[in-house]
């Protein structure tokens, strides 16, 4: 596709209302046809072309023949169909999700294999090209992108618009939905390992024994908290390709795992959650709930989870990403007090376990362990009330705000000096 089409031929450089009153002169007048053409300075093979159209069906009206292609040149997508694709977009910036120009490239391409329309998008990607990117902004020039680089927290001004959109857009959600504290969650993302922190108390040669036989396999634990003080069963995702029941050992009631060869969050996996948390929170259109998350993940801004949160009522809200420690409720506080527990518990089990590893096989029993015991201690209620999202309170964090501006003076003069 060009980047800049410029039309070379000269089809169809008549007026469309020449043309329109040329064949009423025909059809109903009795004129000519070349006489026609030439009072309405329209071409006369066209016009015969027009005329016979509407004389070989007498139920196509004259404005059904008046808009032939004018070249060979055509998008990929109709108006209806790109009108969907703008809908998209703004649900994502609406939601605070960062956009790049590649993730709209993406979606482009999603709609396009969803609706089967004809393309010549990258299919080894699955991205649509720069050139239609280009032509798409030209065409609905109200979509435009927001920043999503990291804002310096220095700049007073633009840390206060994000806090105040940030909560408008709260306080907006719960007004309008009418939402309670058990429609209210936080969904975040951790990696431990079989090894615990260091701690000054444990000797280095003992760490490093230990270090060694584990190999340092990273396993992602998803934790998902509301405001009413529940919690989602936990889910761990472990490096390895095969599904195995024994690293479920141990695991807390209702805890579950997936498995990925890089032990991360995916695609696929996030769906299954995203389908778990429906039936949790028993999401619908009528009753519909709030799931705030770090907004920086790809698979947000995929079609298929944009239409299961659509049909299930969930409102996504994606955090500011200079903000994410403090407006977060599981990273506030009990994303610190889990960690220092889970390594409490490794160190107990390796103490009264001379000489043994723990393996993977272990992770979930110590892991859920400690997550039970910092639900007592970090309660997920009061999570919530420290951010200032529920019961919602913005004034917490405009306390921080204005403590990262001051200290902006004094750098300056360091700087200057």
């Amino acid at each position: 596709m060009v980047r800049k089409y410029i039309k070379k031929s000269r089809r169809r450089m008549w007026s469309t209302e020449a043309m329109k009153m040329a064949i009423e002169a025909v059809i109903k007048q009795g004129l000519s046809i070349k006489k026609a053409s030439i009072e309405n300075e329209v071409p006369q093979a066209t016009l015969s072309r027009k005329i016979h159209q509407c004389r070989c069906d007498p139920d196509k009206s004259i404005d059904l023949v008046m808009h032939p292609k004018a070249s060979n040149f055509q998008t990929v997508f109709t108006k209806e169909q790109e009108l969907i694709l703008c809908q998209y977009i703004n649900m994502l910036e609406d939601q605070l999700v960062g956009l790049t120009t590649i993730d709209i490239r993406r979606l482009a391409f999603q709609v396009a294999e969803k609706l089967r329309i004809p393309h010549r998008f990258n299919r080894d990607i699955e991205t649509a090209g720069e050139d239609w990117y280009r032509g798409f902004l030209k065409r609905n020039p109200r979509v435009t992108l927001k920043r999503v680089d990291h804002l310096s927290e220095k700049n007073r001004e633009l840390n206060e618009n994000r806090v105040y959109q940030f909560f408008d857009l709260l306080e907006g959600t719960i007004n309008k939905y009418d939402l309670k504290a058990s429609d209210v969650y936080n969904v975040d993302e951790t990696v431990i390992t079989c090894l615990p922190k260091y701690d000054s108390n444990i000797e280095s040669i003992e760490l490093e024994e230990f270090a060694s036989a584990e190999q340092n396999k990273l396993v992602t634990a998803v934790i998902c908290l509301c405001a009413n003080g529940d919690h989602l069963p936990l889910l761990l995702i472990f490096p390895c390709l095969n599904k195995c029941k024994t690293l479920v050992k141990g695991a807390p009631p209702g805890a579950w795992a997936e498995f990925h060869p890089t032990g991360q969050m995916h695609l696929s996996i996030f769906i299954k959650w995203l389908k778990k948390f429906i039936h949790f929170s028993k999401a619908t259109r009528d009753s519909p709930v709030l799931l705030i998350l770090d907004g920086y993940r790809s698979y947000l801004k995929d079609l298929q989870v944009l239409e299961i949160i659509q049909e299930n009522g969930v409102n996504v809200m994606c955090v500011p990403s200079q903000f994410g420690d403090k407006l977060q409720p599981i990273r506030l506080n009990f994303m610190t007090c889990l960690s220092k527990t889970y390594s409490s518990e490794l160190m107990k089990w390796i103490r009264s376990n001379p000489n043994c590893i723990v393996s993977m096989n272990e992770i979930y029993q110590h892991f859920g362990n400690a997550f039970l015991k910092v639900l007592k201690i970090a309660t997920p209620a009061s999570c919530f009330r420290d951010t200032g999202i529920w019961p919602v309170d913005r004034n917490l964090l405009n306390k921080d705000v204005d403590r990262s501006a001051k200290t902006e003076s004094p750098t300056k003069e360091k700087s200057k000096s």
